[in-house]
């Protein structure tokens, strides 16, 4: 049996959130971050956050993570 992710950071929490918030789906952030952090943590951790995607369209995490890499999604969008 394999141990459960330990805690995971703050700044996974933040990322996870962000991801979450543009549009990356909840299956998404586990399949990507599913070695960080367990479905029960994953599920706290996105308790009560809105999505701000305005046309309501999932994104990747991947797409995301390029769209703020170019600049073309703000960082500071909390």
């Amino acid at each position: 049996m394999a141990a459960s992710p330990a805690e995971p950071s703050d700044e996974l929490r933040d990322e996870i959130r962000w991801l979450y918030r543009h549009g990356a789906t909840y299956d998404d952030n586990r399949e990507c971050y599913g070695d960080q952090i367990d479905n029960a943590t994953l599920a706290q951790v996105l308790d009560g956050v809105h999505v701000n995607e305005p046309h309501g369209m999932p994104h990747s995490v991947r797409t995301l993570l390029a769209y703020r890499q170019a600049g073309r999604i703000s960082t500071n969008a909390r």
